[in-house]
């Protein structure tokens, strides 16, 4: 028997694993709707394999443990992928259920630290991007650095998704409310990453799997991030096509750190899906590419959206959570 384990709750784990805390569960509002914004991974199962939302995890222990084949959104101590024999000539979609990892190597891969380390060109780094450890820290770094228009920054929790812990901010000087709740983000984390807050003209992605050997890798064509003015992912449009004309001479670019990625995260002991997340931004008075502002060494809606679209007949998708 396989089994699906959509733990779109991963980050939780990881930051519960690896970090000081204490982290609680997620809202029961936000559990349900996890669970529910789960529903299009099973685009990736058979009609009976098992499948378990976030919320039906304690009710399908059992069955759970008789599955043979696992696979999870986020590799996780508690919710460990088991991997099929290895088929590098099946289609991405099912090679998928042939790729595992160590959790503890899942969590490093996905703290954000981690994006820190992967070398590429200076054009493609924003400049002011570091990890904090203390609240003197922070304001050393507020008090230097070059921050974004009208003097706006972001710090960001080394784990957590849709937009959660962070602290997003203008002005070189945090009081109040806004210190009280970096101060309990740093005692939760004990680190944060902070950057300036660019003005986005467009978001993309690319998504790809991390497998045995690079050679047997995939990196796919970038696609398209809906987001909100805050950077909170809304959906998601694959058309390769159009992607290519919107990024123009970035695509390469794009693609050629992607692949960096990939590199790096096989190197650092990875297999699995990842993705990266990018946009273009206003420097300088010209259009740069931040290529590289997260890493996800799990599963994504870049993968979904893209299994979507190859399964219709035109190859293109608009996806999105209802949100």
């Amino acid at each position: 028997m396989r089994a699906f384990i959509a733990n779109l709750d991963c980050e939780v784990a990881w930051a519960r694993e690896h970090s000081p805390g204490p982290h609680k569960e997620l809202p029961p509002a936000v559990q349900r709707a996890v669970s529910e914004f789960s529903q299009p991974l099973r685009i990736f199962t058979r009609e009976d394999d098992l499948f378990v939302t976030p919320s039906e995890l304690a009710a399908k222990k059992k069955e759970l443990a008789a599955a043979d084949e696992v696979l999870v959104w986020g590799q996780t101590t508690k919710h460990r992928g088991k991997p099929a024999p290895g088929n590098t000539e099946a289609p991405w979609q099912e090679r998928l259920w042939q790729l595992a990892c160590d959790s503890s190597v899942a969590a490093a891969c996905n703290d954000r630290s981690f994006a820190l380390s992967i070398e590429l060109p200076p054009r493609l780094e924003l400049v002011g991007v570091q990890m904090v450890a203390s609240l003197g820290e922070l304001d050393a770094y507020l008090a230097s650095a070059t921050l974004g228009p009208h003097e706006a920054w972001v710090a960001k929790a080394p784990w957590s998704a849709s937009g959660r812990e962070k602290l997003k901010r203008r002005g070189r000087a945090v009081e109040g409310e806004q210190r009280a709740f970096a101060s309990r983000l740093l005692r939760r984390y004990g680190k944060l990453l902070v950057e300036p807050w660019m003005q986005r003209s467009a978001d993309f992605a690319v998504a790809g799997l991390v497998a045995n050997t690079l050679e047997t890798s995939l990196v796919f064509p970038a696609h398209q991030l809906l987001c909100d003015e805050g950077g909170v992912f809304r959906g998601i449009r694959i058309d390769d096509e159009q992607t290519r004309v919107l990024l123009g001479d970035h695509n390469d670019v794009l693609m050629a750190c992607a692949h960096s990625v990939a590199k790096a995260l096989h190197k650092r002991g990875y297999r699995g899906p990842f993705g990266i997340d990018s946009f273009l931004y206003e420097g300088d008075g010209i259009p740069r590419l931040r290529a590289v502002c997260e890493i996800n060494a799990r599963m994504s809606f870049g993968h979904v959206a893209r299994a979507t679209a190859e399964a219709s007949a035109l190859g293109t998708c608009d996806f999105s959570l209802g949100c």
